[in-house]
């Protein structure tokens, strides 16, 4: 009696994992029309990826997943999304907790491709999810590496892991490698080589620009930059502030300018400093400094507010590199130059507030017109970190013959 009740205790515990174990793994969704597919879904998914909008692409991979939970497209996808928002945290426990999620969904997606161009992806996903993630910040290129090779091992001419390496090696500031490899995804075609050439592009930009601190390299990959990137530029690229004091040297051994020119002098003084929104802030040191050195467009606003993170336009740094351009010179003529003439831009009246420095930018070649078929500046349009650096390069060569 005993052994039959231990019996049936035992196959009621056994009974009991098995309704739980099918309970867990959720029924997949009904499909809803035709395209309701876990490939469409997950292209995109890809598509959303690629924008950079991985909140949308992270909904994308779900909904494929509802619709068959083994779908590993779908997997490694998420595992991208997964290191996104791991690091986009900036809290270590979350990363912690996001590499271990990111890479069982590689193993499951891993285990679930169903074909040579599944398990490539696999590989070439597992590349930009931990190129995303940069963790641990010794081990991970580590791993690219080996992903890498895997996906190229399966199929030397497939060029999506080509293109995945090229932006790990871009985040190691390797862009010689990552040139190469963005060159090896245009000789493949392929789906990814519109944007290789885009990326390639870049890479040129910074070859050329030849960023020297670590906030240049960062901040050269960013596609609108903020106010406080643009400080970080003037202060760690430009080194404006010694530009200033090289400036005031080359005065006091001598240098004269007429007497209108003498009177006007880079601002340094300490006064209306004080950001009510910096402190803490990463770049808080270097938007210190340039409060101090007072570039016009990077000031407070009446409120005592900086908005560090706030996007600049092409128009606002025009202001700003004219100022700097005027300032070294110590010729305030250049601030209205070009007023009074006709607009050369269709988009640009000659009455805007930032008429003069579109003109002198371009006029110098530091700035080129946004959209050469229409002649257009792009007032409104953002800046890309990497045209920044090309021409604070630019604008620094022209001060050289101020300074010595």
């Amino acid at each position: 009696m005993k052994m039959k009740l231990r019996i049936i205790t035992t196959l009621s515990i056994l009974t009991m994992f098995f309704i739980v174990g099918c309970a867990a793994k959720k029924a997949p969704r009904k499909k809803q029309g035709e395209m309701d597919t876990p490939a469409f879904h997950t292209q995109r998914g890809d598509d959303m990826l690629l924008r950079q909008d991985f909140i949308a692409a992270e909904r994308a991979y779900e909904r494929a997943l509802s619709l068959n939970s083994d779908y590993s497209p779908a997997l490694s996808g998420k595992a991208v999304t997964t290191a996104h928002t791991a690091k986009e945290s900036g809290e270590e426990s979350k990363i912690k907790t996001g590499l271990e999620s990111m890479e069982a969904l590689i193993e499951k997606a891993s285990d679930s491709a169903q074909s040579k161009k599944q398990k490539i992806r696999v590989h070439s996903y597992a590349v930009q999810a931990h190129w995303a993630l940069q963790f641990p910040e010794d081990e991970w290129f580590e791993k690219v590496e080996s992903h890498f090779e895997e996906a190229i091992d399966l199929d030397p001419m497939a060029s999506a892991p080509y293109f995945f390496m090229a932006g790990a090696e871009s985040a190691r500031f390797n862009y010689a490698a990552a040139a190469a490899h963005y060159n090896k995804v245009l000789e493949l075609k392929g789906v990814y080589a519109e944007e290789a050439n885009r990326k390639l592009e870049i890479v040129q930009k910074i070859q050329r620009a030849q960023p020297g601190s670590r906030n240049g390299k960062t901040i050269a990959w960013i596609p609108k930059i903020s106010r406080a990137d643009v400080a970080a530029l003037f202060i760690d690229e430009l080194r404006l502030e010694r530009l200033y004091q090289d400036v005031n040297a080359k005065k006091a051994k001598g240098f004269k300018k007429p007497k209108k020119q003498q009177d006007f002098k880079p601002k340094l003084s300490k006064g209306e400093l004080a950001s009510t929104d910096i402190e803490g802030h990463p770049m808080q040191s270097v938007i210190e400094t340039i409060l101090k050195l007072g570039v016009r467009g990077l000031e407070n606003d009446p409120t005592a507010s900086f908005h560090p993170d706030q996007k600049i336009t092409r128009a606002e740094f025009a202001l700003m590199i004219q100022d700097v351009l005027v300032k070294v010179s110590r010729d305030r003529k250049i601030e209205t130059q070009f007023i009074g003439e006709t607009s050369p831009f269709p988009d640009v009246r000659p009455d805007m507030y930032y008429y003069n420095a579109a003109r002198v930018v371009v006029s110098r070649n530091l700035m080129q017109v946004k959209r050469k078929a229409t002649g257009e500046f792009g007032p409104g349009d953002p800046v890309l970190g990497a045209d920044a650096l090309l021409v604070l390069r630019d604008l620094k060569e022209m001060l050289m013959s101020y300074t010595h």
